[in-house]
């Protein structure tokens, strides 16, 4: 048996460099702007055979990317609603946050690091910076 996610919308660009998502049933899609996409949103993951898969009684088998419970391949596993990138074949975890950006390793990082301090912080989005987490 095997992991796999099923890739359902397409995150299409703009050419102002913002996003939207299109539900995508039948593979990649074109925006408005006509646009194509290399990444989708991962909508579900099981556990099956690769025979199943492409047997296409789960689906359309193009919808369906093996991941790797022990992260021996596609950079990570698979996350609900996380993003699998076609072009550079990697699963990404869904953004944290609207103002964190993904690095070149495929993490997403915050506008400013957390310090390394020992204390322990939580990130607060509305005033863009780090709170101390009080014990």
């Amino acid at each position: 048996m095997a992991h796999f996610a099923k890739l359902g919308y397409d995150i299409i660009l703009q050419e102002d460099g913002s996003s939207f998502m299109h539900e995508n049933e039948t593979g990649r899609s074109s925006g408005k702007l006509g646009l194509e996409s290399d990444q989708n949103i991962v909508k579900e993951i099981i556990v099956t055979e690769q025979d199943m898969v492409n047997s296409g009684s789960i689906g359309d088998s193009f919808l369906w990317v093996q991941t790797s419970f022990n992260n021996s391949f596609r950079q990570r596993y698979a996350q609900k609603d996380g993003i699998y990138d076609r072009t550079k074949d990697v699963f990404i975890p869904k953004q944290p946050y609207d103002s964190w950006t993904l690095d070149v390793n495929n993490e997403w990082q915050p506008p400013t690091a957390m310090p390394l301090d020992g204390k322990v912080y939580t990130w607060n989005e509305a005033n863009q910076e780090w709170d101390y987490v009080a014990h």
